[in-house]
């Protein structure tokens, strides 16, 4: 009787044991597939943050700001004649 006891605990153990395997290598693949996801949408994000500051960079480049400055406020470019250094 003790044997076939300590059978079926080796069995319940081994059936328990197989389980357990088949649960990891599922996960493991679920979690191979969300890592990939995740990589993916970060590489998205990085060709994102890259045309946004070339955006910004074109947005603050100093011909933009002259064409605004002239077109809005009526502003120009001081004449030579115009400029006056101030010595400290």
């Amino acid at each position: 009787m003790g044997s076939l006891l300590a059978l079926l605990l080796i069995a319940a153990a081994v059936v328990a044991s197989a389980i357990g395997v088949v649960y990891q290598a599922q996960r493991g693949r679920h979690l191979f597939a969300e890592l990939e996801a995740l990589r993916k949408e970060q590489y998205e994000l990085d060709i994102q943050w890259s045309r946004l500051m070339l955006e910004r960079s074109t947005m603050l480049g100093h011909d933009r700001v002259e064409r605004i400055a002239a077109s809005r406020f009526g502003m120009v470019l001081p004449s030579p004649e115009q400029i006056v250094v101030v010595h400290e």
